[in-house]
Parts: C-alpha cells; structure tokens; sequence
C-alpha cells in the first residue's frame, strides 16, 4: 500500500489477529468504503471508533477467510507474500477496488490469486457507515 500511517489506538484493535490488523488498514486507507466526502474521516477518527460489533464482525470474517482459504494462504506465504498484503487484497477485492487478488501484477503464485479472489468474492462486501462519531459495519 502507499505510505500510509493507521491511527491505531485503543486495546480493542490490538486484540484482532494480524490479518485482521492488515484488514482494517486497507479498510481505513479506503475510508470505509462510507461514501463519506472526508476521504480521511475514519483514520482520524482512529480504530478506538470501530463499534464492539464491527470489530466483532471484523475479527468472524478475517478468521472465516483464513480457515477457508489455509491452504491457499500458506501456498501463497511460502512464494513470498505476506499475510498483510493477502489480508489487504481481501478487503479490496470483496469490496470491488481495482486491484485485488484478480490482478496477476500482485504476484499471486499459479492460481492461487484466482482461488482467493473467488474466496473473497463469495463473502461479499460489506458496508461500513459513519455515525456519532462512530465506525459501524
């Protein structure tokens, strides 16, 4: 991902596995995927702003996609990928970005990037919303 710095505070956020630490950091990089014309909103206002249920909902779904796809995932990681960006592309390909596990750029060994991708898809995306001053799934 660009040079880009999450505001991670609060001891909710840290008690989220590493994938799903990578998760909400490409969630926040997209804002949320809120339609919110602050395209910084959820960043500044941090992860101590993600609602218990969000984060609830955050942690099933990372863990869902991990356990589904371990074998793909381990492949994957023994090429040389890391399990942030795997955790990255899984938020941006659910939620439809341009670039994601499809793209054979991201170097995805063999058809793993294709396995993920359809993965990825079948969770389908999620809707972040601001608020109150909080991040609701």
């Amino acid at each position: 991902m660009p040079a880009f710095e999450l505001n991670k505070t609060g001891r909710a956020y840290d008690s989220l596995s590493g994938f799903a630490q990578a998760y909400v950091e490409a969630m926040f990089f997209t804002n949320c995927d809120s339609g919110d014309e602050d395209e910084f909103k959820a960043n500044r206002l941090g992860t101590e702003r993600l609602t218990r249920r969000a984060l609830q909902r955050i942690a099933a779904d990372c863990a869902r996609f991990e356990a589904d796809n371990a074998a793909t995932i381990a492949e994957c990681i023994a090429a040389g990928k890391t399990l942030d960006s795997i955790a990255h592309d899984f938020w941006f390909t659910r939620q439809g970005h341009g670039v994601g596990f499809w793209e054979s750029s991201r170097g995805y060994p063999g058809d793993t990037g294709a396995k993920l991708d359809a993965a990825a898809k079948k969770m389908g995306e999620v809707y972040p919303y601001f608020s109150r001053g909080w991040i609701y799934i």
